[in-house]
């Protein structure tokens, strides 16, 4: 078994020492004391070279991110909100009648999906909320 050091495994995987330490720990990469120097470690280095290879297949996040893109705002329906014949709806109902109609508050609460919410103006000692039925 050949083993090297952190700086080997850091480069070959091109990531943090952080990132290495949580392979060691989730057991992806084995490690051992260096004989040389306890206060280091040495890894396993077929294991690296698995993690380098599985990694090197991998799409980067911005790339995935930048394609989605290209093809037009990702639109995901969703129950609270969705995008439909380029209308926004939220909860089923058009998101631009609420804006001409509903109070924040009517509209919060539609968000939140709990019965409507009356605010009114109290004074010293009111906690000016009340609920509808």
């Amino acid at each position: 078994m050949l083993w090297i050091t952190a700086e080997e495994a850091l480069s070959r995987l091109g990531t943090k020492p952080q990132t290495l330490y949580a392979n060691v720990s989730r057991g992806r990469i084995r490690a051992k004391p260096d004989p040389a120097d306890p206060r280091r470690s040495l890894y396993q280095a077929d294991d690296v070279k698995r993690l380098s290879e599985r990694h090197a297949g991998r799409r980067q996040s911005a790339a995935v991110a930048a394609d989605a893109i290209r093809w037009g705002d990702p639109v995901l329906p969703t129950t609270i909100s969705t995008i439909s014949n380029e209308r926004l709806f939220y909860r089923g109902r058009d998101a631009v009648e609420l804006c001409e109609h509903a109070t924040l508050e009517e509209v919060a609460a539609l968000l939140w999906d709990t019965e409507s919410v009356r605010v009114a103006a109290g004074g010293a000692g009111s906690s000016g909320a009340t609920r509808m039925a």
